[in-house]
């Protein structure tokens, strides 16, 4: 009885009897309905169906019932979701592993011949043997897949979001004001195709850095090779606001080439009037979905926490079928990069703030393209122990341009980039040194800019001026 006891504690003998218990019911199903003339694929597949929500019932009580879970109808729903979605990738691996294995059919019969055949019908041994197969195979995927991400312990990682968290509020902006007194900040906006935004942009940019009294502050413009006006609007716009700095791309490189672009400039480039780094970068998209006043929340949770990153968290999305792409998105970030690592509620949210002197070390190494720049940021900040904390942002409806984010051309650009991140991460990890691929890969996307500096003074500029 001891020694059953012992047994019973390993995770991996409660995941093989409740496995077991649900194979079995998906075998009498699966006979079942054969002996009532469905088809073998079909039948395999109401049984696996069957099986697997008992199976969801099971694990969450035996197999993962050691582990600590958010009680809330919301969560449980999103476990099940969570599970369900592992269910259908399970049972493609199921349907294909047992179809491809009743090819076999011959060699079974002779192989298996006055072993299974005795017990049951000749005909019936290639589909007892390529059921079972097809759950060996799914069962170690929904293993793996639902020990990591469906029932896994409830972070220790410490966030602060909560459904009632104010982000703009007189009180936090005040605070922020407090927070940032003495500091300097470099604040870029990634642009393509933005001219009719640009203009209402910046100047909520602008009053909102001046109002809150930042020693200095720098706001650059990324145009990634726009073919609206956007170039020409950047350029007036630098002339009329002398913090206003403008990069330009030759060539549309994408929404991650434009963010590198930016992250290295306010990392690396950007110098104060005093030819000093910057303290403090931030960015957020130049579309006006992000409301500039919520960089209050960031800016106090930096100076609280003293973290080197704060990443953004929106409230709520601009129609449900954005807000399940983006948790798809995340979901899919957070396999192939780690959850360990992506240790956020909203890996792509479009406002996130930092330290400089953290960017300054990550920026040279990200070579992630499309959407997989911003969970590969978020990731090397973690894997350089930096410290990472979350606040929620408002997020607006688009009143101009045109979102190119859900193109399915750009979604699986962005779906193989991750997968190509994760990887690289994992080796190193598992090796210990950092692999500079973006040096490897590409030059360094400054040489690909044409600065516009407008009015600004810089330190050099000051310098030449008569006493």
């Amino acid at each position: 009885m001891g020694s059953l006891k012992v047994l019973w504690k390993h995770r991996t003998v409660r995941f093989l009897v409740v496995a077991s218990s649900c194979t079995l019911l998906q075998e009498l199903i699966l006979f079942t309905l054969i002996r009532l003339h469905l088809n073998r694929v079909w039948a395999d597949s109401i049984g696996f169906a069957a099986s697997a929500q008992a199976n969801y019932a099971l694990s969450g009580f035996l197999t993962w019932g050691d582990r600590k879970f958010n009680q809330t109808k919301r969560s449980y729903f999103v476990r099940m979701a969570k599970f369900n979605t592992i269910a259908i990738i399970v049972l493609g691996v199921n349907i294909g592993v047992f179809s491809s294995v009743l090819l076999l059919k011959g060699p079974i019969i002779r192989a298996l011949h006055g072993v299974l055949s005795s017990l049951t019908k000749p005909s019936d041994v290639p589909v007892l043997v390529a059921s079972l197969v097809g759950v060996l195979a799914g069962a170690i995927v929904s293993f793996t897949l639902n020990n990591y991400l469906t029932f896994r312990q409830e972070d220790t990682i410490k966030t602060t979001i909560t459904s009632v968290e104010p982000s703009d509020t007189p009180e936090i902006h005040i605070q922020a004001a407090a927070a940032v007194q003495g500091k300097t900040l470099a604040y870029f906006m990634p642009a393509y195709n933005e001219s009719d935004n640009l203009p209402q942009m910046v100047a909520e940019v602008v009053a909102y850095f001046i109002a809150i009294g930042l020693a200095e502050f720098r706001v650059l413009i990324v145009n990634d090779g726009s073919l609206d006006s956007t170039a020409a609007v950047a350029d007036d716009l630098a002339r009329r606001h002398p913090e206003v700095v403008v990069y330009h791309r030759q060539r549309n490189g994408g929404y991650g080439r434009a963010l590198k672009t930016g992250l290295i400039g306010v990392g690396t480039v950007e110098r104060t009037k005093s030819d000093q780094p910057f303290d403090l970068w931030a960015f957020s998209d130049s579309d006006r979905q992000f409301d500039i006043r919520s960089l209050s929340s960031l800016l106090l949770a930096q100076q609280e926490t003293n973290a080197d990153l704060v990443v953004g968290r929106r409230h709520m999305r601009e129609s449900r079928f954005r807000y399940y792409l983006g948790r798809a998105w995340h979901f899919y970030s957070k396999l192939a990069v780690g959850r360990d690592l992506l240790v956020v509620s909203d890996v792509d949210c479009g406002m996130k703030l930092g330290r400089v002197s953290a960017l300054s070390v990550i920026a040279p190494m990200l070579f992630g393209e499309k959407a997989a720049i911003s969970p590969e940021l978020i990731a090397r900040h973690k894997l350089a122990k930096f410290v990472i904390e979350e606040r929620r942002v408002a997020y607006l409806p688009r009143v101009a341009g045109k979102s190119t984010g859900s193109n399915p051309k750009v979604m699986i650009h962005s779906g193989l980039q991750i997968l190509l991140v994760g990887l690289v991460l994992r080796l190193e990890r598992y090796f210990g040194w950092t692999w500079e691929l973006a040096r490897k890969i590409e030059k360094d996307v400054i040489d690909d800019v044409i600065v516009f500096k407008g009015s600004i003074k810089r330190s050099e500029d000051i310098a030449a001026e008569p006493i």
